[in-house]
């Protein structure tokens, strides 16, 4: 294979961060309502905080800017509590780190190894599994580390936005999450079979038994007295037993003389544009047994868990956290069909683009881009799945 599979989705999963930019005011909330994730989001900047600023040099080196994220991850995990649908939502810390806006590239890591206190801005994210989509969420704001602030919230989902802002007197705000009709969790596309060749079914079980019975019937006529008895008897069973097994278990071969169904074209569009989507859909769940499931529908099992790395790995935020990039849509631009030497299935030359996106901090960005790759899809127990794949070249529209 040319380049991973992380190649495969890696300019997918960025989004343009060029146009993102950090509030203006000095401390600002995000709850984002997803399918299978509740997220909150906390920017400000530090100047905001005098306690934090009382304590802090002049300017932070390195270990003062792990020390002061460790503290301020601890003190924003247990500040603004969630309730969804009337329960309290658990978080997990996914991201924090100091930010920077550069004018080229937007918001970014602040990896300065000297920090001015004044110039620090602070971003983290956590993040709550969900099965389905919150009806009502509310928050209670209880981060004020200056009594006088003002607190600008937004909530956002798939099919709305709402804003709160919260002050001492007003610290909680209840959101009627806007969904979809029907709500409930994205769909995930089913890969299209098509006939197979002809097969013939063998139950190996069965067979196995009925050796068996004409085995001991055998060995009956050739037996005397008890023998003869004990035989029968087994030959009956075993033959009583391979007729209640038949069909259980076994292999199938192609009929003599039958070959491989040829995928025209169209037919290897259709299949090819259900297993790329559910490959990409496949990572809007977040339980890691889940995202196996339905990238086994679409990837056989010795690809699967290279495939399931490399694609969460290219994701993920830019260095492995923060909110994942969900790609919503996929243009099959070209899949041309060559059958496989003795073989069932085909190799296809496949080009697409595929749209990239996602939400922080109150923008969404989006990116296109195109690749070329030759797909191996063979059929394995009844279904089509890729086997092989080699990335050919790729590039941003």
């Amino acid at each position: 294979m040319k380049q991973g599979f992380s190649v495969f989705l890696l300019l997918a999963c960025w989004t343009s961060l060029a146009s993102a930019q950090l509030p203006t005011e000095a401390l600002q909330g995000y709850v984002y309502v997803e399918p299978f994730e509740l997220r909150k989001e906390f920017a400000f900047r530090l100047t905001v905080f005098p306690e934090w600023m009382a304590r802090a040099t002049e300017v932070l080196d390195t270990a003062a800017q792990g020390k002061l994220l460790k503290e301020l991850g601890t003190t924003l995990s247990e500040a603004c509590p969630l309730l969804a649908d009337g329960r309290p939502a658990e978080f997990d810390l996914s991201m924090i780190r100091f930010v920077q806006v550069s004018p080229d590239l937007g918001v970014i890591k602040d990896a300065r190894p000297a920090i001015p206190v004044g110039e620090a801005m602070i971003a983290a994210v956590f993040t709550s599994p969900r099965d389905g989509f919150a009806d009502e969420l509310t928050l209670k704001w209880n981060l004020f580390p200056q009594p006088d602030l003002n607190i600008p919230a937004h909530f956002v989902s798939d099919k709305g936005r709402g804003s709160y802002v919260f002050t001492k007197e007003a610290g909680q705000h209840t959101w009627l999450v806007p969904k979809g009709a029907p709500p409930g969790l994205v769909p995930v596309p089913i890969p299209v079979a098509i006939a197979m060749a002809p097969r013939i079914a063998l139950p190996v079980w069965s067979l196995a038994l009925l050796g068996l019975a004409l085995i001991c019937g055998v060995v009956g006529r050739a037996a005397k007295g008890g023998g003869q008895v004990v035989a029968g008897v087994l030959a009956g069973l075993f033959l009583v037993a391979s007729v209640v097994t038949w069909g259980w278990g076994g292999f199938s071969v192609r009929e003599p003389g039958s070959k491989a169904p040829v995928v025209v074209d169209e037919d290897a569009a259709e299949i090819v544009n259900a297993l790329l989507l559910n490959i990409y859909h496949a990572f809007d769940y977040r339980d890691e047994s889940k995202v196996y499931d339905v990238l086994e529908v679409s990837v056989d099992g010795p690809l699967l868990e290279r495939v399931y790395l490399d694609v969460l790995r290219g994701l993920q935020f830019d260095d492995g956290d923060g909110p994942r990039v969900k790609v919503n849509h996929l243009d099959l631009r070209q899949a041309h069909a060559e059958p496989l030497d003795g073989e069932e299935g085909f190799l296809c030359d496949t080009e697409w683009v595929a749209v990239g996106n996602v939400v922080h901090w109150g923008h969404s960005h989006t990116r296109l881009n195109k690749y070329h790759a030759w797909l191996t899809i063979k059929p394995v127990d009844g279904i089509w799945k890729i086997t092989n794949l080699e990335i050919v070249e790729e590039g941003r529209i």
